[in-house]
């Protein structure tokens, strides 16, 4: 049996964490899109398969770390030592040779990728970075990607995922993909390879097939007694992101290692790893899982003075997500070490995190609600439809009235994105509305009265049933 797809999660938007470039030394903090909200309430639910295809796959020829073979290892030191020094894409341009081999036309590629983080604004030097772009694609295609090792196939898929507005030959990537799974069945490759092969697919929006999907997994577990920390969080956070359950067998052994390797994780991989159990469904299923959720909340409560907004709402999103109350010590910890910094936060992060307390049922204590108060007024102005959902929802669950000038500003700012309101979403604000006993302005009414009956066929059962409720709490009033 083939590990499964995962149904979108039904949580209160379509998180997509970016976890650490594997590429890059791991600094700085998750972040997170936020979407459209997919139900008031509820967490990932995915069905795992006792056995997945990954792990018969894993199991049919275990093998300890493969790396590239010394020739190959060499050649590709050679490659990247032409292009390591130049530090601009200038510089790049002017070390270009059509003699290059595929190998070092990947090397440049990379090089390129971290030179150029963003498009030039200059539509002339945009044009040449293009044009530079588009000579190492070629080169790397007269080359012949067959020619090519694990470690340059991942590399080229990783430079695409970087370079994704500027890149030559968009079918590159996939090219490269196909040819992975069997390089790293001969045993070549290591698990970074696995790695960022996954992290590009998912990042360049791929739909690989479910036996392409099971035959990296499978990879990563043959070389999963040398995997860093990094290298798990980004496996699971392409998983989870393409949708693709890997089955329980699979995230009981990412899970065991991750778990020992815990004192090491950053605070981006932390939180991207708990990001994806939660949208694969794993944590609290499995006995690793459990083991995992433990040290990871040993390891965020010493991480909490420092922890990036993104961080930590994040991760107290994919806790309530999994329906994991913390300790009341931890709970604490996080409360004080998260409340002088609410101003800090964008909305986003500030909807997340009382969401999960929502969710959770956990009511922060007042000075965090305090600080959250004074926070998120400043916010309501530049807050996203669904954000301003997520806080007055959070809000009314927990029984924490706003002021009426926080009321005030939030109607304000919710009139304005109401068009841009997805059916859940619409549903939630009105449901919290009455359960606050808030009597919006018959203006304000009238107008969630037409966005209620522009968006009424796309409307679930549930969304239905919740709209029908609210308008018996809230006055009725006809639409002008």
């Amino acid at each position: 049996m083939i590990g499964r797809r995962v149904s979108a999660p039904r949580v209160h938007g379509d998180l997509h964490a970016l976890p650490c470039d594997p590429l890059a030394v791991p600094r700085g903090s998750a972040s997170i899109n936020a979407g459209c909200c997919c139900a008031l309430r509820g967490g990932a639910q995915a069905n795992h398969a006792p056995a997945s295809g990954c792990v018969r796959a894993a199991a049919s020829s275990r093998a300890g770390s493969p790396s590239l073979q010394p020739s190959a290892q060499l050649r590709w030191q050679a490659a990247a030592a032409q292009v390591r020094h130049a530090a601009t894409w200038q510089q790049l341009d002017a070390l270009y040779s059509s003699a290059w081999t595929a190998e070092v036309a990947v090397a440049a590629l990379a090089r390129l990728a971290r030179l150029v983080v963003q498009p030039p604004k200059q539509r002339a030097e945009r044009a040449a970075v293009r044009a530079l772009c588009g000579r190492l694609c070629a080169a790397t295609a007269a080359g012949q990607l067959h020619g090519l090792g694990p470690r340059q196939l991942s590399t080229l898929m990783w430079a695409a995922a970087k370079l994704p507005s500027i890149i030559a030959d968009a079918s590159m990537p996939w090219q490269a993909a196909q040819l992975l799974p069997g390089r790293l069945e001969a045993g070549a490759g290591s698990a970074q390879d696995v790695s960022m092969a996954l992290w590009a697919a998912a990042k360049l929006g791929m739909q690989p097939p479910p036996g392409w999907l099971d035959a990296m997994a499978g990879a990563l577990l043959q070389r999963l007694d040398s995997s860093q920390p990094q290298t798990l969080a980004n496996s699971a956070w392409a998983l989870a992101s393409l949708q693709h359950d890997p089955g329980d067998e699979w995230l009981g052994a990412v899970a065991g290692r991750a778990a020992a390797l815990m004192p090491q994780f950053s605070e981006q991989g932390l939180s991207s790893l708990v990001w994806a159990l939660a949208r694969l469904g794993a944590g609290q299923h499995c006995t690793a899982g459990s083991r995992l959720l433990a040290e990871v909340l040993q390891q965020a409560a010493v991480q909490l003075p420092s922890m990036s907004p993104q961080a930590a709402s994040m991760l107290l999103w994919a806790l309530a997500t999994m329906d994991i109350t913390p300790p009341q010590p931890w709970l604490a910890a996080y409360h004080a070490a998260t409340a002088p910094r609410l101003r800090q936060w964008a909305s986003q992060d500030l909807s997340l995190s009382i969401w999960a307390h929502a969710r959770l049922r956990v009511r922060p204590p007042a000075g965090w609600h305090a600080a959250f108060a004074a926070a998120s007024a400043s916010r309501l102005p530049s807050a996203s439809a669904q954000e301003l959902a997520n806080m007055v929802w959070g809000l009314a669950k927990l029984g924490l009235l706003p002021s009426s000038s926080w009321l005030v500003a939030w109607q304000a700012a919710m009139q304005t994105a109401m068009n841009s309101y997805c059916a859940p979403a619409l549903a939630m604000s009105a449901y919290a509305l009455a359960l606050m006993g808030v009597r919006p302005s018959a203006a304000w009414m009238n107008l969630l009265l037409q966005e209620t009956a522009r968006q009424m066929p796309v409307f679930g059962a549930q969304v239905l049933r919740i709209m029908l409720g609210t308008w018996c709490l809230l006055p009725a009033v006809p639409c002008a």
